[in-house]
């Protein structure tokens, strides 16, 4: 079930065209769900690094793993980071659909 939520998320909104976020209404369904990307399309150029088949995935995945880090630690509870050993599995099915999305992507931009 992770495998498919996060392959379903990142084919939707999480793919390599994140570098056009800017582009989206923040007020829409799409711009909402865009929304931690919005800082990260204006660093990244189109067709840059964000389409490398290795690099695009990786640095989508330490974006977000970054701004949920932030967000961990600013929660008072949140001093054991016993989570990520707790649920490595579902991180590894997570980071396997993120990759998975972004392939089929890159792989649909070749053949155009």
């Amino acid at each position: 079930m992770t495998f498919i939520l996060t392959f379903t998320y990142c084919t939707l909104f999480m793919n390599p065209d994140l570098d056009l976020v800017h582009n989206i209404k923040v007020l829409s369904i799409r711009g909402i769900l865009s929304l931690p990307f919005r800082f990260y399309s204006r660093i990244f150029k189109h067709r840059g690094i964000s389409h490398s088949l290795i690099f695009g995935s990786l640095t989508r995945i330490l974006w977000l793993g970054g701004i949920a880090l932030v967000i961990y630690q600013a929660l008072p509870s949140s001093r054991n980071m016993n989570y990520c050993h707790s649920y490595k599995y579902f991180i590894w099915y997570a980071a396997a659909g993120v990759c998975l999305a972004d392939w089929g992507h890159l792989l649909l931009d070749i053949k155009q």
